[in-house]
C-alpha cells in the first residue's frame, strides 16, 4: 500500500514515464498499487486525469490543467522529506574537528555550547595537532572540519575566521615585564622558549624577518608547559594572546611591537560532500556568532 502522502509524486512519476509499469519499477511498488493510487487521486479530484485508451498514457484536458499544481505539491513533499532527514541528522550526528590549542581552548567552547543549545543531539570529537597533521586528516577523511593557519596551509576550500596575535610572555620579576610594549630585539638576546608549531613557525619567521636569531634554549610543543617554564624563570617566550590570556597572575604578558599574527581559517575537503550537520556548524562559525 502506497503512503497517501505520496500520491502526488506517484502521479507525476507516471506522467513523466508515460507508463504504470515504468513508474512502479522506479518507485519500487507493484503496478496495481500505482494504478490504485492514481484512481484514488482522481476520485478525490472528481475527474479523470489520465487517458488509458492508447499504448502510452496521456493527460486528459483536466489532467493538463491540474498537472502544475500536483507537481508543485509533489516538489513540496520532497522538500519536506529532505528537511525531515536533515533535522534527523542533526539529532544523531558526530562532528569531527581538527584543531590546535588557541582554537580549542578559547574559540570553540562557547560556540560549541551555543550550537549545542540549538542541536543537543550533535556530538563533537576533537583531534589536536599541527597544521600539516590537520591538513592530512582532512585529506584522509578523518575529520569533517579543520582549523588552519592560512599562511602555512592556504585551504583549497575554507574561509578566514580571525587573526591570532602573539604576545610576549615573561617572568613577572623580569625588568621588561613593566614595559608597555617590547620588541623582538628585546627578546632575542635572552634565553628563549620556542613554541614548536611544526614545519611552519610563526615565531621563527618573525625573528627571521627582522634579521634576528633568538637564543633558543628549549623547543616546546605545549603552550601550557611554556607558561609553567616561564613562570619558573627558565626563559622568555611568545604565545598567541588567546592562549596566554587568563595567566596574568602567573606570568607577565607584554604587547609586542609589530606583533606577528596568525590568520586562522576554517577549512573542509569539499563543501558538496560535507554532511548537513557539518555545513550547519560551519555556517554557524562563519556567521560570526
Amino acid at each position: 500500500m502506497i503512503d497517501m502522502m505520496s500520491k502526488y509524486r506517484v502521479f507525476c512519476t507516471v506522467v513523466e514515464l508515460g507508463s504504470f509499469t515504468a513508474a512502479a519499477e522506479r518507485l519500487n511498488y507493484s503496478q496495481s498499487a500505482v494504478s490504485q493510487t492514481i484512481k484514488t487521486l482522481e476520485q478525490e479530484l472528481g475527474t479523470t486525469l489520465l487517458s488509458r485508451q492508447t499504448h502510452r498514457l496521456q493527460l486528459t484536458r483536466d489532467g493538463e490543467s491540474y498537472l502544475p499544481y500536483l507537481q508543485e505539491i509533489a516538489a513540496a513533499e520532497g522538500r519536506l522529506e529532505r528537511r525531515k532527514a536533515e533535522l534527523s541528522q542533526l539529532q544523531t550526528s558526530e562532528l569531527r574537528l581538527g584543531t590546535f590549542t588557541s582554537v580549542s581552548r578559547t574559540y570553540l567552547p562557547p560556540r560549541i555550547q551555543a550550537f549545542s543549545a540549538c542541536y543537543p543531539g550533535v556530538r563533537f570529537s576533537m583531534r589536536q595537532g599541527e597544521y600539516d597533521e590537520i591538513a592530512q586528516w582532512l585529506s584522509d577523511g578523518k575529520i569533517d572540519l579543520g582549523f588552519t593557519n592560512m599562511d602555512a596551509y592556504p585551504p583549497q576550500e575554507g574561509q578566514l575566521l580571525f587573526e591570532d596575535r602573539m604576545i610576549a610572555v615573561l617572568p613577572k620579576s623580569h625588568p621588561l615585564a613593566r614595559r608597555a610594549e617590547i620588541s623582538l630585539k628585546d627578546l632575542a638576546g635572552e634565553p628563549f622558549l620556542m613554541l614548536d608549531e611544526g614545519k611552519f613557525s610563526v615565531v621563527r619567521r618573525a625573528f627571521e624577518k627582522e634579521g634576528l636569531t633568538p637564543d633558543v634554549r628549549y623547543f616546546v610543543y605545549d603552550d601550557y608547559t611554556i607558561l609553567s617554564m616561564v613562570q619558573l624563570g627558565l626563559g622568555n617566550s611568545m604565545l598567541y594572546e588567546r592562549v596566554a590570556r587568563g595567566f596574568e597572575h602567573q606570568t607577565a604578558l607584554v604587547p609586542l611591537k609589530n606583533a606577528p599574527k596568525r590568520p586562522v581559517a576554517l577549512t573542509w575537503k569539499s563543501w558538496e560532500t560535507l554532511s548537513y550537520a557539518a555545513k550547519n556548524f560551519a555556517n554557524f562559525l562563519l556567521s560570526g556568532k
